[in-house]
């Protein structure tokens, strides 16, 4: 049995990927931030650590080089990230700071076993990131949700869409407000934020304009692009309330 050390953010994403790792047969210990997950590094000993790379406070690529510092063991174990940010130079950043593997929100549970059964031998396929900014993904892949469901459970799934829907518009707040007092790193980090949360749950289109959102160099094109965010928002939510009102994901 592979003791994991496992870092994300986000409540249902975190419950759900916990949940498939323990029913797979790993011992899994779960927190919500890079401070803790150094905490835990400090303290305990594990096969391998998986870091979410946006987080509040100490995101994963701190974390990666903090464990990276340490003088225990834990030092030279197999970290493996997970973004939302696919663009080369966001995972090569994460394989500067010290990870192994960085593998692409939404995360493939299957692929996530695989990586850390035989982690020192596989190699990261970046084909699909160099150009996925130029395609017109889905408003929300249902396919990636079924893929959850099948193997996390319904509660697990619903308990994903429920955080999305409870975050979304905070997040739009922050970007609102980021922008009215012109605090660029404000904005950012919540376009980041709102990344994270929409590839929880396969929301390409809204990933794509937050990414785009979170790399904008001026006012005007943090304004254009927050105009789509919202809509995106608004299109997902619409989703989400049409699967729980087919009872989709919470049908026992």
């Amino acid at each position: 049995m592979k003791k994991i050390l496992y870092a994300e953010d986000n409540t249902g994403m975190r419950k759900m990927v916990s949940h498939f790792l323990e029913a797979t047969g790993f011992d899994i210990v779960a927190c919500e931030d890079g401070d803790e997950a150094i905490e835990f590094a400090k303290q305990e000993l594990f096969d391998v650590i998986i870091l979410d790379v946006t987080m509040e406070r100490i995101d994963g690529t701190v974390a990666a080089k903090k464990i990276r510092a340490l003088d225990n063991a834990n030092s030279k174990i197999p970290i493996l990230g997970l973004t939302a940010r696919s663009e080369q130079h966001e995972v090569l950043a994460c394989l500067d700071a010290g990870m192994d593997v960085v593998l692409n929100k939404p995360v493939d549970l299957e692929e996530l076993v695989n990586t850390i059964m035989d982690v020192n031998h596989v190699e990261i396929d970046n084909s699909k990131n160099s150009d996925y900014i130029d395609k017109e993904p889905l408003i929300v892949d249902v396919a990636v949700l079924m893929s959850y469901r099948d193997n996390a459970g319904n509660e697990a799934v619903s308990g994903v869409l429920r955080d999305f829907s409870k975050q979304w518009p905070i997040k739009i707040a922050e970007l609102l407000l980021s922008l009215t007092i012109n605090h660029t790193d404000s904005f950012i980090r919540a376009a980041e934020e709102l990344a994270a949360i929409s590839a929880a749950i396969g929301a390409g289109k809204l990933l794509k304009y937050s990414s785009l959102a979170s790399a904008a160099t001026d006012d005007d094109e943090r304004s254009s692009i927050l105009l789509n965010i919202i809509n995106s928002c608004k299109e997902v939510q619409e989703i989400i309330d049409k699967l729980n009102d087919d009872y989709f994901f919470l049908a026992a």
